[in-house]
């Protein structure tokens, strides 16, 4: 069982900045999905992700402090889903597809955090992309090798 994290109450906004111990770790296969860990205040909480969701949250946490667009999650997805054999879960391109992923994502970190804070941790800025905003010593992915 997990402790609550404190986050702010629905109806306020999160601060301008993350706090400082906010880590995000992500674990599991890519044809699979996995667990999303978020540490807070000695806290600790976790989530599932489906596999599109898992990838989109690699794929950030993978390149952090850099923009990725549709087009470029779109391929970074699609390499993963071939270099580990699973060539059926590579889709054509898709933009509403790309933006439901992160949607989703963010609502994961709401879920966990509180309302505000998925737009807060992935940023979007037109026609940059989307980025995650936790710092590189703040973020983990395993993946775990297919069986």
């Amino acid at each position: 069982m997990t402790a609550s994290l404190t986050a702010p109450r629905t109806h306020d906004p999160p601060p301008s900045e993350l706090p400082r111990g906010l880590t995000l770790t992500l674990t599991g296969r890519w044809e699979n999905g996995g667990l999303l860990e978020v540490t807070y205040d000695e806290q600790r909480r976790e989530t599932t992700l489906g596999p599109a969701v898992f990838g989109v949250a690699g794929a950030l946490m993978h390149f952090p402090d850099r923009f990725l667009t549709s087009l470029e999650l779109h391929r970074v997805l699609n390499s993963i889903y071939r270099a580990s054999g699973n060539d059926q879960l590579a889709k054509p391109l898709d933009d509403k597809l790309m933006v439901s992923y992160v949607c989703r994502l963010r609502k994961k970190l709401n879920e966990l955090l509180g309302d505000g804070w998925g737009l807060q941790i992935i940023e979007t800025r037109k026609p940059l992309g989307y980025r995650i905003t936790v710092g590189p010593d703040n973020l983990s992915v395993n993946i775990l090798p297919a069986i």
